[in-house]
């Protein structure tokens, strides 16, 4: 394999191989990515224009010397929002993009074959790898004319534009990197996916969160010595490099080096790719030898032993389970989103234990608990691990039915599909029951303590519910719209941060100011209600407020009781109605193109 490596590398016809041409042909005729380009320059032209309407609206006394000084600070502000955007945005494609990667090679049975041909599997990794990383380029290549026009109001240079797109770049292709590996070791597209993102948030949030521990148990400790995992996080790298541009303090406080940073990250990259080289030879020998599925921990079957009659199998052991109560949703209960082994699970247990008492014990050290910044922080955190998981498990219910080809067989029994549908969204929401019995657990438990009072209860309800349901019923929509769950989940989870981030976002910025009501588009977003309620109702100067006194909203905007009641009863129900249309819909869609193969 050493030879053929480097021969590969001396001849760069070679290099390329045939892989990366055909996957060129076959995305330049695929609408996704025409769509995918539309809707980055359409979210990158918002975000410009929001900070530039942020930045025109100066005061009328303020001088030309002041007027060109503000233009230059805009000049900054808008370059690290659109340098930012490209940095999270290409990361989370790469990992997406090439989630499938080797998986559909695998899913269509051509792995094997593809190994028979005079290619290598150097070409074949590199041809996967180098061709959906282009999308990318493209992608990262719009924003340069932007970026070099907004540089013309000045104050930034040109290094920060370079260092920046070198930062973004080596994290584009780190991250493709695993997304790649995953993709040939987990053989489904949303497994690999959701590997690679764990790797990365692991290895890019474990060392700031280990350091800020040491600080707050030993504040004498000596910060320096994680500067060498520093140089393994591309997000520290980026923010260091953007106080340097931004702030002269930042400028004289820095001692990381982004091309050494850069150099690590390829080496890493290199490292992954040629253990995915390795895995990739195996997997294709397996598949083309009709083995592929037959590779299980405990269950390897040899092709000189297929011919051996298996021994009479053994009796098993305990009671059959029987089905009770609705058969989707028992079966939905029993499926896990992620089939993980036993040493797994419990690491994950215990991982999520040791994180919950670390924050609830830093907060009665520090006694933290009695202000309500702290209890908003829980529960939105708590909302947001629901919600993910809520939409995640409800964008793959139908579609891993098409993928292990048993749908057709589920629509062939007795269940209507509004028992199907229904069955499907309880059991999305209900998998997500660790984050909803954590968020009833803390108001119960805080408001018997007396740091929240009890109404906050009823109206956190009536916030978490309906959300609840319609990240259901989207996830539900999109599953049936599409055969493959990783593209269902993407969906998903692009729609509903476009719809609860993004697009308060641009309101807060642009539109809505002048207009008034932007009360009811925050509250519309769940996690800003749940905060704002919480805010409202959490510390020691709020539980004991009378209801009549209690206020609601921001901005100096504050609702009483009886309209912050009202709004969220309204935007529930509303939350409700589309959660009805959009099950309504998956239900339509049931029954269509059921033995299609198409993406």
């Amino acid at each position: 394999m050493g030879l053929e490596f480097l021969a590969d590398l001396a001849d760069p016809a070679r290099l390329i191989g045939p892989i990366f041409d055909k996957e060129l042909r076959v995305s330049s005729r695929r609408r996704r990515y025409y769509l995918l380009r539309f809707a980055y320059i359409a979210g990158l032209s918002i975000a410009v224009l929001w900070v530039w309407m942020s930045f025109s609206m100066v005061p009328g006394g303020l001088s030309p010397a002041g007027r060109i000084l503000r233009l230059s600070e805009a000049g900054k502000v808008m370059i690290t929002s659109v340098v930012w955007f490209q940095f999270c945005a290409a990361q989370f494609l790469a990992v997406t993009m090439l989630s499938s990667s080797i998986s559909d090679e695998i899913y269509r049975r051509t792995l094997g074959v593809l190994m028979t041909t005079p290619m290598s599997s150097f070409q074949i990794v590199t041809g996967k790898l180098f061709s959906r990383l282009l999308q990318i380029m493209i992608l990262l290549a719009i924003s340069l004319p932007l970026l070099a026009i907004v540089r013309v109001f000045g104050g930034v240079p040109w290094d920060y534009l370079i260092s920046s797109l070198c930062i973004t770049l080596t994290a584009v292709v780190f991250a493709g990197s695993l997304s790649l590996y995953y993709s040939i070791r987990k053989h489904q597209a949303f497994l690999a996916m959701r590997q690679a993102f764990s790797v990365c948030l692991l290895l890019y949030l474990l060392p700031p969160i280990a350091e800020l521990l040491l600080a707050l148990l030993y504040p004498n400790f000596y910060w320096g010595y994680f500067w060498i995992l520093h140089y393994l996080n591309p997000f520290y790298i980026l923010a260091q490099n953007t106080q340097m541009m931004m702030t002269a303090a930042g400028a004289a406080s820095s001692f990381l080096s982004w091309p050494l940073h850069c150099g690590i990250m390829m080496s890493l990259s290199v490292l992954v790719l040629a253990r995915s080289m390795r895995s990739v030879r195996k997997v294709a020998l397996k598949d083309a030898a009709g083995q592929l599925q037959l590779f299980r921990k405990g269950k390897r079957i040899s092709i000189g032993k297929a011919a051996v009659p298996a021994a009479p199998p053994k009796k098993a052991g305990g009671k059959v389970k029987p089905v009770t109560g609705p058969p989707i949703l028992w079966k939905e209960m029993r499926t896990p989103l992620i089939k993980q082994e036993k040493i797994f699970q419990i690491l994950a247990l215990i991982f999520v234990a040791v994180a919950l008492l670390a924050a609830y014990g830093f907060g009665i050290y520090y006694r933290y608990l009695d202000e309500e910044y702290m209890h908003v922080v829980y529960i939105v955190v708590y909302l947001l691990f629901g919600m993910a998981r809520t939409t995640a498990v409800a964008a793959g219910t139908i579609s891993s039915e098409k993928e292990a080809r048993t749908w057709p067989l589920l629509l062939t029994t007795p269940l209507e599909d509004r028992q199907i549908a229904w069955g499907k969204m309880i059991g999305a929401i209900l998998q997500g029951s660790p984050a909803w019995l954590l968020i009833a657990g803390h108001m119960l438990v805080f408001c018997l303590v007396g740091y929240i009072h009890p109404i906050a209860i009823i109206h956190v309800s009536m916030v978490v519910v309906p959300g609840a349901f319609f990240a259901a019923a989207l996830g539900l929509y999109l599953s049936s719209s599409f055969k493959r769950t990783s593209t269902a989940v993407t969906a998903a989870t692009l729609l509903l941060s476009g719809l609860w981030l993004f697009f308060p976002w641009c309101c807060c910025g642009v539109f809505i100011p002048s207009l008034g009501g932007i009360e009811l588009i925050f509250m519309a977003n769940p996690f800003f209600a749940a905060g704002m309620t919480v805010a409202a109702t959490a510390g020691t100067k709020n539980a004991d407020l009378a209801l009549s006194q209690m206020r609601y909203g921001f901005d100096g905007n504050d609702l009483g009781i009886l309209a912050a009641t009202a709004m969220l009863l309204f935007i529930g129900l509303l939350y409700l109605f589309f959660a009805f249309l959009l099950a309504s819909g998956a239900m339509d869609k049931f029954r269509s193109n059921i033995f299609s193969t198409d993406k």
